[in-house]
């Protein structure tokens, strides 16, 4: 019988890019579920894969929706009916949210205090309830795994993305402060529900300020690796590009390869 492999989230995992000649925002199959699904069906035959992931989706929206894919529902309800109407064959989960609940904070007056406060009051019991509603519809054997977040705002080091002038290096620092406290709090939801998170943040080199060939190597990861530094008609899109998506599944396939899967 057929198994399936479920993907949550934000717009990450719903494999959002933008068109590279109108710069226009569109669904795609290069997305890191997309491809992980791909490495696992030669080892899990039957697997199929229900992607459920959407773009702008916030810890909020997943819970009580609607939201911008599920109109008279949320992501989660979604979820949890598919896990019902499915009994005994969802094979994995996988998960990446609470990213859109702290990126309004960047026009904040005071970043890190709005961001300190949202993800304290809002990400951690939200994420709390998500997986806690999933553990529940899944039962104690399905495998949950999440991912931490990359800072696709490290553009900002670079003239002509703004802000511009000493206000880019700033911002990329700053951002990656507030990266590091969002995916901190979130691994403690993670390790209290027994969910192993891919470490893309690490895999991203986003904390390596060391200076090569004139810029910061995590700037340059992140612009090998995201839409962030791209030009017009794309501008600075935060989303992985298909190699950026490819490193995230990598990074899935490690870590489920340690827990037996794949």
């Amino acid at each position: 019988p057929t198994r399936y492999y479920l993907s949550l989230g934000d717009s990450i995992a719903a494999g959002w890019q933008p068109d590279p000649i109108t710069g226009q925002s569109r669904f795609t199959n290069q997305g890191y579920p997309d491809q992980l699904y791909r490495s696992l069906r030669e080892a899990i035959p039957g697997l199929a894969h229900q992607k459920m992931g959407c773009p702008g989706e916030t810890t909020v929206g997943m819970i009580q929706g609607p939201g911008n894919c599920y109109p008279g529902t949320s992501q989660l309800q979604a979820a949890v009916a598919f896990i019902a109407a499915h009994p005994g064959r969802v094979a994995l989960i996988t998960i990446d949210i609470g990213v859109n609940d702290a990126t309004p904070c960047l026009a904040a007056a005071d970043p890190a205090a709005c961001a300190t406060a949202k993800i304290g009051t809002q990400v951690v019991p939200n994420l709390a309830t998500i997986l806690g509603t999933l553990r529940s519809a899944a039962g104690p054997d399905v495998p949950i795994v999440a991912m931490n977040y990359y800072n696709p705002y490290l553009a900002a080091w670079i003239e002509g993305i703004p802000p511009d002038g000493p206000a880019g290096p700033g911002m990329a620092q700053l951002t990656t402060q507030l990266a590091m406290g969002l995916n901190g709090a979130e691994r403690q939801v993670y390790a209290a529900f027994q969910v192993p998170v891919a470490d893309v943040f690490a895999a991203f080199h986003t904390a390596e300020w060391r200076m090569a060939r004139g810029r910061p190597v995590n700037v340059q990861f992140v612009c090998r690796l995201t839409w962030a530094c791209s030009g017009a008609p794309v501008g600075l899109n935060i989303h992985p590009n298909r190699t950026g998506h490819a490193l995230i599944a990598r990074t899935f396939e490690v870590l489920l390869a340690g827990l037996g899967i794949g």
